[in-house]
């Protein structure tokens, strides 16, 4: 789904990255459009048994919520005034307003989904127009730089802002503070806000205390590392599905000439010979400290498709009709919007649900005016008082 703020004249190609963070939901929808390697598989497996690590003495969690608040007498599911209205964005934490930012005309924040995130307990604030690039936290402005970008990461480390970030004319720009440290043209970057296999930042994260992101060029893949570039990876053949740095370790997950492959340093492991599966839309994730990779494949033996989780050498399917898999750290998390037992509901994004200690928390919005926006956790439903939407939600110690 694109937000109203797509239409600012970003070149169609920078999207490509979007596009993995949602899968269709058929029991709710979306407003309007949504390694070691080695041994055979063992789908009929629990996923439970193979994926699910519990870790005692963990502390207690927050539940955080971002919501999107318009004027009593606005319209927001019409939205006649096409974004251009003035609201609030507020964060909750565990159903308390903690925080409420002047958002729409006139400021340096926007209603738009894909342009406040809830990143390590704060929320902070991407806003672009003919002036620049803004980045606010609360309700306070954090750095601003002339170019417009659409921003696709956002990283606090040792106290400097790292952003990536796509310019209209098509450029991949990173930047620490606003200032320029990367440019690539045409380059896309992989992951992004709302995309279950990446974390809060969007594209970029952190690994071995390093800022890290990777890109896409013309088939091949580069990684970036506290702003050093590797030489590029793969052929124009190859259709990458994702790439991640892992303990140091580059791995490279794509599709050529009909097979699917993780390239791991040196190692290559091809699904489609010894799995027989082919990834048709997935991504490399880190369970309990290995590498492992999660989505959705084709079986080449019975014809199907299904969700799935290669960990530990095993591929372990995940039956029913998940729309989005979350994950903890130690865990792999279906969801299946269906079971909650709600109707004519809004998931939003994918931001929209995250996981934590074995469970999932959900954001769900009614279609209708009737009822507020909710959040299902641990089988507890709170409502939130606002005229709009909820657009993220995190778990935070």
């Amino acid at each position: 789904m694109n937000s109203s703020s797509s239409a600012r004249g970003v070149a169609a190609s920078s999207f490509v990255f979007l596009i993995v963070s949602f899968f269709l939901s058929s029991c709710i929808s979306f407003i309007d459009p949504p390694f070691s390697f080695g041994s055979p598989r063992t789908e009929d497996r629990r996923l439970s048994d193979t994926l699910h690590l519990h870790e005692p003495g963990r502390p207690d969690t927050l539940l955080l919520v971002s919501a999107v608040d318009f004027p009593e007498s606005y319209d927001w599911r019409r939205d006649s005034s096409f974004g251009n209205v003035s609201c609030r964005l507020r964060l909750y934490c565990e159903g308390e307003e903690v925080l409420a930012v002047p958002a729409g005309p006139g400021t340096e924040a926007s209603a738009s989904l894909d342009e406040h995130h809830i990143i390590d307990g704060e929320l902070f604030t991407v806003f672009s127009d003919s002036r620049g690039t803004f980045v606010g936290k609360g309700a306070s402005r954090l750095v601003h730089w002339t170019e417009c970008e659409r921003v696709c990461g956002l990283l606090m480390q040792g106290g400097e802002l790292y952003s990536l970030g796509l310019t209209q004319g098509g450029a991949l720009v990173f930047r620490c503070n606003g200032v320029e440290l990367f440019r690539r043209q045409d380059a896309i970057p992989l992951g992004g806000f709302g995309v279950q296999t990446y974390g809060p930042g969007g594209a970029l994260y952190l690994d071995c205390g390093k800022v890290c992101f990777a890109f896409r060029e013309k088939g091949s893949v580069c990684f970036v590392c506290d702003g050093e570039v590797s030489a590029a990876v793969g052929r124009k053949e190859w259709n990458v599905l994702d790439a991640k740095i892992i303990d140091s370790r580059q791995l490279v997950l794509y599709n050529f000439y009909g097979a699917s492959f993780l390239r791991a340093g040196d190692s290559m492991y091809n699904f489609t010979q010894k799995l027989y599966i082919f990834w048709k839309d997935a991504g490399i994730i880190k369970l309990s400290g290995e590498a492992a990779v999660a989505g959705l494949c084709d079986d080449m033996t019975w014809h199907t498709s299904y969700h799935a989780v290669f960990a530990d050498g095993r591929l372990t399917r995940i039956h029913g009709s998940p729309a989005f898999l979350y994950f903890d750290g130690t865990s792999c998390l279906p969801l299946d919007l269906g079971a909650l037992g709600v109707q004519d509901c809004l998931f939003l994004s994918g931001s929209c649900a995250c996981a934590a200690d074995g469970s999932v928390a959900v954001a769900l919005t009614p279609r209708s005016g009737a009822g507020k926006p909710f959040t299902i956790f641990r089988g507890k439903r709170t409502e939130y008082p606002v005229n709009g939407f909820i657009s993220g939600i995190q778990i935070t110690y």
